[in-house]
């Protein structure tokens, strides 16, 4: 998400400086890119929030505090929290908090 008006113009690319949550839902074919690829890129972009909504797990996996200087060397977030499908995510960055009462997980 970021801030309307922050960016001008149409198009899909938005600078990861004005983002300040990035979701993903996970498709059974995408576990592996969206858990680790992307999770590392938006790490090293800065991203504040990356919440991956995974209903193969049936979990909300939420992402805080990127980081640079981690032991591997690879950027990544230093907060990791899960939450099972039907407990409530609190998304601290946005001041919200998600009900995933009705998500459900893949058949």
């Amino acid at each position: 998400m970021y801030e309307r008006g922050a960016v001008e113009g149409p198009g899909r690319l938005i600078p990861a400086p004005v983002v300040t949550l990035v979701v993903e839902v996970v498709s059974k074919a995408s576990v592996d890119r969206v858990h680790r690829t992307k999770r590392l890129m938006y790490a090293e972009g800065t991203i504040p929030a990356y919440l991956i909504v995974d209903p193969v797990e049936g979990v909300c996996v939420l992402l805080t505090e990127p980081s640079d200087a981690t032991p591997s060397g690879l950027p990544d977030y230093r907060t990791e929290r899960t939450s099972r499908f039907g407990d409530p995510v609190p998304v601290g960055v946005l001041e919200l908090t998600l009900d995933t009462e009705d998500f459900q997980t893949y058949s």
